[in-house]
């Protein structure tokens, strides 16, 4: 099983760009022998040809591999502490420096529910004048290019809304009279800017699309408990780089620093959120 497990990861390496070495070695090795176990029985010790050979199975293997489970608000007490203390803060830091742009990233993003979550929440809190005459930029990346795809569709099923309040539900989705699945409203999705980036590659240090410019917010949910200590360390770095002074930093529910790259101080106990020293 080592040496399929050896050509499965040559292959990904080259097809897709994943370097399985900056994730948790035990981890990833267990997951991956699980899979080819599985798969062992119908294309015994050829699985690395047919990821070679079938984008359909790269893809079907991407998304085992990147895990697309999540929510609208999944994390309750982070979005209200975002709310009602953390997004007004950052507006108020916005308006006092004059700089008209707030600005937020979205960091293995899956099928975009979280950033959706912001984006109406700041549809909520922002003043109509404010919408519009700042440049507000939210940007969401991931490794999966399908889930970037499927997420610029705004497309869920219903069980992805359960911690969506009904009067939201009612104002931001429209509900597919056939089947369980919402559509969320245009004005929100168009306020979103979805883009393939890899966090553990140093070509690009932040979303390229979001050209020069540091975050107020970012978003890391369940992803940093994946990689290795080592890799750890280098995307804190960079995540801590990309805030600006003041700027905020969630982590999912289940994670906590690992490592401090120095300036990282948590806003309050039993929450995963941080703040770059000013």
């Amino acid at each position: 099983m080592t040496e399929e497990l050896d050509a499965v990861s040559a292959v990904l390496k080259k097809k897709l760009g994943i370097d399985l070495g900056c994730y948790q070695q035990g981890e990833t090795q267990y997951l991956l022998t699980e899979k080819l176990r599985d798969l062992a029985k119908e294309f015994p010790g050829q699985y690395q040809n047919l990821l070679r050979a079938e984008e359909t199975e790269i893809n079907l293997f991407l998304d085992w591999f990147t895990n697309n489970t999540s929510f609208f608000f999944r994390d309750p007490l982070v979005f209200a502490n975002l709310e009602y203390r953390f997004l007004p803060m950052l507006i108020k830091r916005v308006e006092k420096n004059n700089r008209g742009d707030l600005r937020i990233w979205s960091a293995g993003c899956g099928l975009g529910e979280e950033i959706y979550s912001v984006a109406i929440l700041l549809d909520k809190i922002l003043p109509d004048e404010q919408k519009k005459n700042w440049n507000l930029s939210l940007f969401a990346t991931d490794i999966n290019s399908r889930n970037l795809e499927l997420a610029q569709k705004g497309e869920y099923p219903v069980e992805r809304l359960e911690h969506v309040p009904l009067g939201r539900l009612q104002k931001y989705f429209i509900k597919n009279n056939k089947e369980e699945i919402y559509t969320l409203s245009k004005k929100i999705c168009e306020k979103v800017t979805f883009s393939y980036h890899d966090l553990t590659s140093a070509k690009h240090l932040t979303p390229s699309e979001a050209v020069f410019g540091s975050f107020d917010l970012i978003f890391c949910s369940n992803i940093l408990l994946y990689f290795s200590n080592e890799t750890r360390k280098v995307v804190l770095n960079r995540l801590q780089d990309a805030l600006v002074p003041g700027g905020l930093l969630v982590l999912g529910s289940s994670e906590h620093l690992y490592w401090n790259p120095g300036s990282l101080i948590p806003v309050e106990n039993g929450l995963k959120i941080f703040q770059r020293s000013t």
